[in-house]
């Protein structure tokens, strides 16, 4: 997962299929998440995620695609590239490894 904000916006660009959270085992077994688990345990919706942080400071509405935000989501998307480019992330060579498959490899 890579982010670039602005003070107004959010653009997220999911590179693998994950949990929308990561919870750790001790928050599980708390009230907040037994109560709502869905909230937290559903696969993300999309690649790219873009929320208006102004208008939805928990970013519960996901405006990526829409009419609306279509500049916004240009403009940052082009940022976020450059700078993986500019970074050198490793994501633009293909998936990373977890740590648990490095470990488990022997290397």
């Amino acid at each position: 997962m890579r982010c670039i904000r602005t003070s107004t916006h959010k653009l997220i660009r999911n590179f693998e299929a994950a949990f929308l959270v990561e919870v750790p085992g001790d928050i599980q077994r708390g009230p907040i998440f037994r109560a709502h688990p869905d909230l937290y345990s559903t696969d993300r919706p999309s690649t790219v995620e873009v929320y208006d942080l102004e208008a939805d400071p928990l970013e519960q509405e996901n405006l990526a695609g829409g009419e609306e935000v279509a500049e916004i989501e240009r403009r940052l998307s082009a940022e976020l590239w450059s700078w993986m480019r500019d970074t050198d992330d490793p994501l633009l060579r293909g998936p990373v490894p977890s740590p648990r498959y490095r470990q488990a490899m022997g290397s």
